[in-house]
């Protein structure tokens, strides 16, 4: 007797599993380390099976960076809103990027590795048309952020010497350090107030584009 087919939520659920598998493999042992028999053992199925849900680590790979990215872009979407104030949405970003790294660790992990491979790495592949839509993801994250520092920007009095990505590129870049230090547990051995840190980088993204007080002549 066949057997039934699986219901669109029971292999969707599989799909999440295994990724979830995936991304715990690379994060702790590595890009290189993941191996479709490798995981197969780990999810307790065949690799004959496993190649039923994806082709190979590469789309596994990238189904994890597209996935975490799109995570975040909904975590960004509902801080915006949150407020109709540029600057107030920049803080609500500030905490939920953040937040989305200390809950996620091993996807944060994937998605930002020193040893992973970058769309550059895909290009001339079969699988450079996945690579550049995961590129796209994380490409939307950044000019949402920027698109929101150039209308506080247009704020009489307010000026950016480096322009709007710069200023965007610099505050993510401390979030990050922020939240690789933080996952480490490396911040936590030098303070005892961590959030401080995400406290102060608020509140120097506010002062960067808030207008300087009128001085009297």
């Amino acid at each position: 007797m066949p057997r039934r087919p699986l219901s669109p939520e029971v292999l969707l659920e599989r799909r999440r599993r295994i990724l979830q598998i995936a991304t715990t493999i690379i994060s702790t042992d590595g890009f290189e380390a993941l191996t479709m028999r490798r995981l197969a053992r780990s999810a307790e199925m065949t690799a004959a099976n496993l190649y039923n849900y994806y082709s190979g680590k590469d789309e596994l790979y990238l189904a994890i960076q597209m996935d975490g990215f799109e995570r975040l872009l909904t975590h960004f979407t509902a801080a915006l809103a949150k407020s109709t104030e540029p600057v107030d949405q920049l803080e609500d970003f500030v905490r939920a990027y953040v937040a989305f790294g200390r809950a996620h660790p091993e996807t944060y992990d994937v998605m930002l590795g020193r040893n992973t491979p970058k769309y550059v790495d895909y290009i001339g592949t079969a699988d450079e048309p996945a690579a550049a839509a995961e590129k796209r993801a994380a490409m939307a994250l950044i000019e949402l952020c920027e698109e929101v520092v150039r209308r506080a920007a247009r704020t009489p009095g307010v000026q950016l010497p480096h322009g709007p990505r710069v200023l965007t590129l610099q505050v993510w870049s401390m979030l990050h350090g922020v939240v690789s230090l933080l996952n480490s547990r490396v911040l936590q051995e030098v303070t005892d107030t961590p959030e401080d840190l995400v406290d102060a980088i608020v509140a120097d993204t506010r002062a960067a584009l808030t207008p300087p007080p009128e001085t009297s002549a």
